[in-house]
């Protein structure tokens, strides 16, 4: 409600019920999304995408050169938790777009 107050316009909010603030491999997310109308309040599970559960420390990162490392290693098209993290975010990012364009 308070995104509304700001006068955002369309948005989306989510929130990994595991504590992470993006959509979450390990547990369900929470997603806020706000536009003219209102606020609807809908959770998601990775399952709802084929995309297995993870436990949370299996893509927690402890230093730069880790991340640097799996970030190509996502890249590359290796499997496994990181990779799909990577791709729950990115189609939660298409989601906006299409919502923001209309389609």
């Amino acid at each position: 409600h308070v995104l509304q107050k700001l006068g955002v316009k369309k948005a989306f909010v989510v929130h990994g019920k595991d504590g992470i603030d993006e959509v979450s491999v390990s547990d369900a997310t929470l997603i806020g999304e706000v536009d003219e109308q209102g606020v609807r309040l809908y959770e998601f599970v990775p399952e709802e995408l084929g995309i297995p559960r993870r436990k949370l420390g299996d893509v927690c990162i402890s230093s730069p050169e880790e991340s640097l490392r799996l970030g190509f290693s996502v890249l590359e098209g290796e499997e496994g938790p990181h990779r799909d993290i990577v791709l729950l975010n990115l189609l939660n990012i298409r989601r906006v777009q299409v919502f923001s364009s209309g389609e």
